[in-house]
């Protein structure tokens, strides 16, 4: 019996040993191992990296979509995500990882919203040597009404105070003035003059004002239903803008002169320096942090207010990004690198792969996934939480290896003892077990004499 117990000691000893380099591994995968500094603080040295890598992103599915992806947009009421394809002029419609659509548009689609009152998506499509452009609106899977509009509409924004959708036309080469299109469901209730090169509109749900920067003379127009409340000049090159909800402010992304113009109604209360070729900006409702993408300097300017908090470096030709409402989590998409760098806070807390040239990003809230599009290699990179593929750290598998040890050896001790026909508790109590003398080979066992 004793030779059996060292036995299954010493197997117990050899499964915990195997099973003591997943203490090791769960260590060196946890982020403090990773950067000891990791932890979030509130703001991040200019210039400096920090990587706090969370192991559970990753491309769950790459979906194969039309040529030359550049532009998505999420309808909540279906839960399809429209992704606009510029060259082959269409449309693909995914729900979750699958394409259960591809719908012809107009010439050269470039940009789309979403009406959450009627349900509808509005698909611009710039038409650059017609003599206008079109509006392409979807109700679900099908075109409801194509609308004439101005010459090369840009961008659109939908106002959720009047319900009106307004369209930027940039007029490309087209003599001024320049417009914006209203539109009210599927008909057209406006035109509204703009300055030159309208590329984008953005509405401010608290004051009810649309705001269009004109690329072309560095202001922006401020409309109010359809009419023109006020023209502010900002920096030069005003291509995008971005509302902050939390404070009431506009955030004017000026490429030309490496600045954010901030607006409150129609003053600028801001003029924020940033990195050089901003690009785009993006608003953390969680944080009230605004995302600024600075795509020759490959960082992000982080601004809380009218100062800025961080610059984080991330990719090579940051171009666009996109906030997860779900984790807190800021998706930019780096064109040149062909990654997606994901930021928490002011932290790099992952770098995910994608397709050839990611030019834009979208967030599903039903699903929590992240649709990233690949402009150079005609896919969508979807960005999701992936199965981690153990939930037992090392050292709960060493306790395990202990406790099925324990078991194991009682089990054999208390088997032992009943093949012999006593059991642990009667040697225990100091009664001695006195085996019957062996008989003779060949002769009977005798009963006793009485």
């Amino acid at each position: 019996m004793t030779s059996v117990l060292i036995a299954v000691i010493l197997a117990g000893v050899l499964l915990v040993w195997a099973l003591a380099p997943l203490t090791n591994a769960t260590a060196m995968n946890s982020p403090e191992s990773k950067n000891p500094s990791s932890r979030p603080d509130p703001t991040i040295a200019t210039g400096s990296a920090k990587l706090s890598a969370d192991p559970s992103l990753g491309v769950i599915a790459t979906i194969p979509v039309g040529i030359t992806p550049c532009a998505a947009v999420y309808d909540s009421a279906n839960h399809f995500v429209y992704v606009i394809n510029e060259y082959t002029e269409t449309v693909s419609v995914l729900n979750g990882t699958e394409v259960v659509g591809t719908i012809p548009v107009g010439v050269d689609p470039n940009s789309a919203t979403y009406d959450s009152a009627n349900g509808y998506v509005y698909v611009t499509n710039a038409n650059p040597f017609g003599t206008e452009g079109t509006v392409s609106v979807f109700s679900g899977m099908s075109v409801v009404d194509t609308v004439p509009v101005g010459h090369y509409p840009d961008s659109a924004a939908y106002d959720t105070g009047n319900g009106y959708v307004y369209v930027a036309n940039s007029g490309f080469y087209a003599p001024p003035p320049m417009n914006v299109s209203v539109l009210s469901g599927t008909a057209l209730v406006g035109s509204v003059p703009a300055g030159l090169e309208p590329t984008s509109a953005t509405y401010d749900s608290a004051n009810g004002y649309v705001y269009v920067t004109n690329g072309g003379n560095s202001n922006v127009s401020v409309l109010s239903g359809t009419s023109v409340a006020s023209s502010v000049p900002v920096g030069r090159d005003p291509e995008t803008a971005t509302y902050d909800d939390g404070n009431g402010d506009v955030y004017v992304v000026d490429t030309a002169s490496d600045n954010v113009s901030v607006l409150s109604g129609t003053s600028v209360v801001g003029s924020v320096p940033v990195g050089s070729d901003p690009y785009s900006a993006v608003y953390d409702s969680a944080n009230g942090y605004v995302y600024v993408i600075n795509e020759h300097s490959n960082n992000v300017s982080v601004l809380h207010g009218t100062s800025v908090v961080g610059t984080v470096p991330v990719g090579d030709g940051p171009n666009s990004a996109t906030y997860d409402s779900a984790n807190g989590y800021v998706y930019v998409t780096n064109g040149y690198s062909d990654n997606v760098s994901v930021l928490n806070g002011t932290l790099v807390v992952g770098e995910v792969g994608a397709g050839a040239d990611p030019i834009s990003a979208t967030y599903d809230s039903a699903n929590g996934y992240v649709y990233v599009l690949n402009y150079g290699s005609n896919t969508v990179s979807v960005i999701g939480t992936q199965p981690s593929p153990s939930t037992t750290s090392g050292w709960g598998w060493i306790a395990i290896g202990i406790v099925i040890t324990v078991a194991v050896a009682a089990a054999v001790m208390v088997a032992l003892v009943r093949r012999k026909g006593g059991s642990p508790r009667s040697a225990s109590a100091g009664t001695a077990l006195t085996p019957e003398p062996p008989a003779e080979s060949g002769s009977p066992t005798q009963p006793p004499v009485r």
